[in-house]
Formats: C-alpha cells, sequence, structure tokens
C-alpha cells in the first residue's frame, strides 16, 4: 500500500534526479535505486514515459566492432585522403 505523501514524495524525488538530464528508463532505474530504496520500477517507467523529451529521443543502435588491421612492418598499410581541388586551380592564397 503506498500513501498519497508517498507518491509526492517518489515524484520529487524522480524530478529532481530527472531535471540533471534525460538518461533514459534503464539509466534513471539504476540511479534511484542507488540512492533510494522502495521506489518501484513502473513509478520510473511511468515518470519517464511522461517525460517529453524522453519520449522524443531515439536510442543509437550499437554498431559491430571494428576490425582493426595489424601491421607487422613499416609501410605495410599506406591511407590516402583523395581530394579534388582542380575547383581550386586559379587561386593562390598562400
Amino acid at each position: 500500500v503506498i500513501f498519497s505523501y508517498e507518491t509526492e514524495f517518489i515524484s520529487i524525488f524522480l524530478d529532481q534526479e530527472h531535471r540533471e538530464s534525460h538518461f533514459g528508463i534503464n539509466k534513471m532505474v539504476d540511479i534511484i535505486s542507488k540512492k533510494y530504496y522502495g521506489i518501484k520500477t513502473s513509478f520510473i517507467v511511468d515518470f519517464v514515459n511522461k517525460c517529453r523529451n524522453c519520449r522524443n529521443f531515439v536510442n543509437l543502435s550499437t554498431q559491430d566492432n571494428v576490425n582493426l588491421v595489424q601491421i607487422k612492418y613499416k609501410y605495410d598499410r599506406y591511407v590516402i585522403d583523395c581530394v579534388d581541388l582542380r575547383r581550386y586551380q586559379e587561386e593562390n592564397d598562400g
């Protein structure tokens, strides 16, 4: 049983933590559970879902791991940036 004054305190705590940044549901649950005891996850989920900024936020998808090329000897691999500078051929600014 949760009394009305308890829900007011919970909303104050959630608002206080949420005001710093819009972390999202998982991060807010983690922060609240470390600082406060007995606040249900359903309260946090409802609170974050009501936030307009959090609703508009789109999570970035996780990319695959980058495969690094191991170089054993000097000059095994060259990287060249190809830039078309023909449109600047009439300019000479230094």
